[in-house]
């Protein structure tokens, strides 16, 4: 028995495959004989990927070490690739992830010619070259595949093209992308990737990703798929994944994004099945990813007493403050808060609105003065935030309004010896009891005879009552004063 196992142990050996070895395998080489690559540096070709050329190891004595397999590719702590070939001085890497990227180069050697059979091992890093990916990239993506096919949004394929083609005679409108069941193809797998999305700098926002998407089948398999995926690298989340199961046509789909807020990401839909012929093909238009800048939160707007000033006031979107200067202090890959926009309906409380600041505000208070000789009920409102691209410190995007806010404008008559004014009246939010006299507090009474709420105060010549919690109807105001309780009554609307 003990021979038997002898003998598989051997045989297993003959079948190894020559591996990139670990650190340990050259733990034996000569100290000075793994030599690794000489002066490596980088640049960036295009948005498609970085270009990288070296000089070939030497010696001390100016020889070039013998053994030399190929060379491995090694970015930002990551093993990325191997490049076969001992002359092989230039390598393209494709697709490298927007931002910044730490290149180094080791040396695969055989170390048969150092006295070590079957054993290999890698050398020492290069020096370190450092390229920063980055390009362009307008949003939202909107692919219509009108902007010149593939090459517009930088799509890509994976392992390769496989049935993927334009197809003119079909979209929603056409043309459109499609996966062909024809020429047939078994077994097979194929991807058409996106560009990467650079969501890194919005990081005080949402996002989707949406598509049209349209099956013509042929054999009702649900053996022929077309995967949705979402990611970078080697780690894809699975969005979605269709069948072959019945004829579709055009359909509409729509992801939250919110996941990959803050990150650079792919999109990719991956044909993959036993017998292509199955389907006539998988239509695919109006690819869609769209990040919408966060409005600001919290928004609250009132009168100030008598006065025809309304005050505005909120809170920064996602915890964001500014300075003094209007912006945040810069940290890489988050979006900057540059200020907001304060928008106001006219003078009839009714669009358009209007853009009341000449520059973006830095503070989240804002005091409107309404124009003398102005009649109307209420003011609508609406706030903005705008953001800066934190890399280039320039315009990135203005956020969609916040929610729309009202204040009750009316000119308030003046008031001669103890009279007291209720306004608005009828109201349906916030009331003003205001007069020459101070208030101590207020009574509301409904037309039962019940004490529906009672109001406090520390005896100001103002008080604010709040009614929008109040049913429909007339109610009546018994309002506490210096001189006494004075009636009054209210209409809620």
């Amino acid at each position: 028995m003990k021979t038997v196992y002898i003998f598989l142990f051997f045989s297993c050996l003959l079948f190894l495959p020559l591996a990139p070895a670990t650190a340990r395998d050259n733990r034996k080489a000569p100290a000075d004989s793994l030599c690794p690559p000489r002066f490596l540096q980088s640049s960036a070709s295009d948005c498609n990927g970085s270009i990288l050329w070296w000089s070939m190891p030497l010696r001390s004595d100016s020889t070039t070490p013998p053994g030399i397999l190929g060379y491995y590719l090694h970015g930002n702590g990551h093993k990325l690739e191997y490049i076969d070939g001992s002359n092989t001085l230039m390598h393209y890497h494709m697709w490298p992830k927007l931002g910044l990227w730490n290149y180094t180069l080791t040396a695969y050697y055989d170390l048969s010619y150092y006295g070590q059979p079957g054993l290999f091992g890698e050398s020492p890093a290069s020096n370190e070259t450092i390229l920063d990916m980055d390009c362009d990239f307008m949003y939202p993506m909107n692919e219509t595949w009108d902007n010149g096919l593939y090459g517009y949004y930088n799509w890509h394929f994976s392992p390769e093209q496989g049935n993927w083609d334009a197809d003119y005679q079909k979209g929603n409108p056409k043309p459109c992308m499609a996966f062909k069941g024809n020429p047939v193809d078994t077994n097979y797998q194929a991807a058409l990737i996106s560009f990467w999305n650079p969501l890194n700098i919005w990081t005080c926002s949402k996002a989707t990703f949406s598509f049209d998407l349209k099956l013509e089948n042929v054999n009702p398999t649900g053996k022929e798929k077309l995967i949705i995926e979402a990611g970078s690298d080697s780690v894809w989340d699975v969005l979605q994944t269709f069948t072959n199961v019945m004829d579709t046509g055009w359909i509409h789909y729509q992801y939250d994004c919110q996941k990959y807020i803050g990150d650079v990401i792919m999109f990719r839909f991956r044909a993959a099945g036993l017998n292509s012929s199955d389907i006539v093909g998988w239509y695919l238009d109006n690819i869609k990813v769209d990040p919408v800048c966060l409005p600001p939160i919290g928004g609250k707007a009132m009168r100030q007493g008598g006065s025809n000033i309304n005050k505005l006031s909120w809170k920064p979107p996602c915890g964001n403050a500014v300075n003094a200067e209007g912006v945040l202090p810069f940290k890489p890959g988050s979006s900057i808060v540059h200020g907001y926009n304060i928008y106001r309906s006219d003078s009839a409380g009714m669009p358009p609105f209007n853009k009341l600041n000449t520059s973006d505000i830095s503070d989240t208070v804002y005091y409107d003065t309404i124009p003398t000789g102005i009649q109307t009920n209420y003011y609508l409102y609406y706030l903005t935030t705008i953001y800066n691209d934190p890399v280039i410190n320039a315009f990135q995007c203005e956020s969609p309004p916040g929610d729309t806010l009202k204040v009750t404008s009316l000119s308030v008559p003046s008031l001669e010896g103890t009279e007291i004014l209720v306004y608005p009246n009828p109201s349906s939010a916030d009331i003003i009891i205001t007069g020459s006299l101070s208030i101590s507090g207020c009574e509301i009474w409904n037309t039962s005879g019940q004490m529906v709420d009672l109001i406090r105060s520390n005896k100001a010549m103002e008080l604010k009552l709040d009614v929008s919690k109040l049913t429909t109807g007339v109610y009546f105001l018994k309002i506490q004063t210096e001189e006494g309780i004075m009636n009054r009554k209210l209409i809620r609307y």
